[in-house]
C-alpha cells in the first residue's frame, strides 16, 4: 500500500463479530478508490486468547499496523463501530496529522467516525460502570466465568432485528461462537469525545436494539463539534445499509 491522496480508513470492529462482516463495505469502498483496514479484534476470538484484553491492546495493534503506512505519507480516517469507538478515540492521542507533523513525521489520523459508537462521558471510568452502574450487562450477554462474555439467543433479536431470514441464517451461527473479553467493558477508558482534536462524525442508528438509539444521541451531543448523521438501521448497519455507510466515509474524506 503506497501513499495516496485519499485517506485510508482504519476501522475498529465491535465485539463478537468477525472482521469479515465488513467485507461488503470494504469492496464498495475499494470501488470508489478507498482502502479500508478492518483487523479482527484481539479482545474478540473463539480460542480463549482474548481473555484480559482491553481497548489498550486494540490501540497498540492499530498503531503497529498504521505506523509504517503513516511514515510513507498516508493519512487515515479512524473509525469505530459499537465497542470499536472506545479504542478509536484513544488511538488518536499523539497520532493525529498535526501531532505527527509537530514531531517531524508524515501522515496521521485526520478525522474520526463513530458508528453507533460506545463512549464514556468522563475520562478514566469503565463503560459498564458509566452506563450500567457496574451492575449488569445487556440482556443478550452472559458471562462465561473465565473472563469472557458470550452472546445468548436475545442477541439475534437485538443485533439482527432488521435483517432478513437469509442474513440471520448466514451470520448468527458464526457470531454466537465468538467470545468477548470482559476487560473491554470493565477497564477504565482514558478519553471522551471531548478530548478529540480532529473532525468527528457520529452515525446514529435509528432502529438499533443492540445499543439504544437514545444512548447514541446522548454520546453524540456530548461533543458539540461532532457532526451527526442518522441511518434508519439496526445495529448491524454494514449488512443492510452498505451503500449508506460507504457514502458516510466518502463524505468525511471529502470534508477534510
Amino acid at each position: 500500500m503506497t501513499s495516496s491522496n485519499k485517506p485510508i480508513i482504519y476501522l475498529f470492529n465491535g465485539g463478537w463479530f468477525p472482521a469479515s462482516v465488513w467485507t461488503g463495505v470494504q469492496a464498495a469502498l475499494k470501488a470508489r478508490g478507498y482502502e479500508m483496514i478492518v483487523p479482527d479484534l484481539l479482545s474478540s476470538a473463539t480460542d480463549g486468547s482474548q481473555a484480559g484484553k482491553s481497548a489498550v491492546d486494540e490501540v497498540r495493534q492499530c498503531h503497529q499496523i498504521v505506523e509504517p503506512l503513516m511514515d510513507a505519507g498516508n493519512t487515515f480516517i479512524v473509525a469505530g463501530w459499537s465497542f470499536g469507538s472506545l479504542p478509536a478515540v484513544m488511538a488518536t492521542q499523539g497520532w493525529t496529522v498535526s501531532d505527527r507533523e509537530a514531531s517531524g513525521k508524515k501522515g496521521g489520523f485526520e478525522s474520526i467516525v463513530h458508528i453507533a459508537g460506545l463512549a464514556v462521558l468522563q475520562p478514566n471510568v469503565d463503560f459498564l460502570g458509566a452506563w450500567a452502574g457496574g451492575q449488569a450487562y445487556s440482556r443478550y450477554v452472559d458471562a462465561d466465568g473465565n473472563g469472557t462474555l458470550r452472546l445468548n439467543e436475545y442477541a439475534m433479536e437485538d443485533f439482527l432485528n432488521d435483517q432478513d431470514e437469509e442474513t440471520r441464517k448466514r451470520w448468527w451461527p458464526d457470531i454466537k461462537t465468538w467470545r468477548f473479553s470482559q476487560a473491554t467493558l470493565e477497564s477504565p477508558i482514558s478519553m471522551t469525545l471531548n478530548h478529540l482534536t480532529i473532525p468527528s462524525t457520529y452515525v446514529v442508528l435509528k432502529n438499533d436494539l443492540g445499543f439504544a438509539t437514545q444512548a447514541q444521541e446522548i454520546i453524540a451531543k456530548s461533543h458539540p463539534a461532532t457532526r451527526v448523521i442518522e441511518i434508519d438501521s439496526g445495529h448491524c448497519v454494514f449488512l443492510s445499509h452498505e451503500a449508506e455507510v460507504v457514502d458516510v466515509f466518502e463524505s468525511v474524506a471529502q470534508r477534510v
